[in-house]
């Protein structure tokens, strides 16, 4: 196959809304999640939380376990919710929102207790990988690959537009004396982008189903 062939059933599906739908909620809660743990998380703990720096250390360990945890257990869990009969797209919603809503708690600051919070933050942040498994019920099996590829675009450069974004928010403020950002330069940040994954999920979890037409990938 040449690269122009390869080149143009990638465009065929960037230009399907299907695609679009099931990349959606994944992208936006999966950009945010790893900009949090690979960037923003620990001056959000520092700022906002009040956390010490061996706090600090110890909830972004327990976030990276329970992810590990997360990808695991919901790989297994997937293969059984998918022989009785349920969605994979909407199993991995359920995981998808249940983040979501640990943002939410957080942003709140809902005094839930430390350790069930950033665990539930990695285990839930990583059900975005359950939706790879539901590419093989919604796209013909010989463009996967494309369709693999494709999303992995999408979904990387969410993550760098959103560290990207949310670092222009906090400079939007002015650093306090001890070098902290105010809490609600990274409360905004943080809200903005559960109002994008909120936004997201209404597209992700809309009740109609993800179907694709095989011929147009001819």
């Amino acid at each position: 196959m040449s690269f122009k062939s390869q080149y143009e059933g990638t465009i065929k599906i960037f230009k399907t809304k299907t695609f679009w739908r099931w990349v959606s909620l994944p992208a936006a809660t999966g950009g945010m999640f790893y900009a949090a743990h690979t960037l923003w998380v620990r001056p959000f703990m520092s700022d906002v939380l009040g956390y010490s720096p061996s706090e600090i250390a110890n909830y972004v360990s327990l976030i990276g376990i329970a992810m590990v945890l997360g990808t695991t257990s919901t790989g297994l869990c997937a293969r059984v919710v998918e022989k009785i009969g349920i969605n994979l797209h909407y199993f991995s919603g359920i995981g998808l929102m249940t983040f979501v809503l640990i943002e939410f708690l957080l942003i709140l600051q809902v005094p839930v207790p430390p350790f069930i919070v950033w665990f539930m933050f990695g285990f839930a942040g990583s059900s975005w990988t359950v939706n790879f498994a539901s590419s093989a019920e919604i796209f013909p099996k010989h463009i996967l690959g494309r369709v693999t590829t494709s999303y992995n675009v999408i979904f990387f450069s969410s993550i760098f537009v959103t560290q990207l974004v949310i670092g222009y928010i906090l400079d939007l403020w002015e650093q306090l004396p001890d070098g902290h950002y105010p809490v609600v330069a990274h409360l905004t940040a943080w809200t903005l982008f559960l109002v994008i994954q909120a936004i997201a999920a209404i597209f992700f979890l809309w009740p109609k189903p993800l179907t694709v037409n095989p011929k147009q990938f001819d």
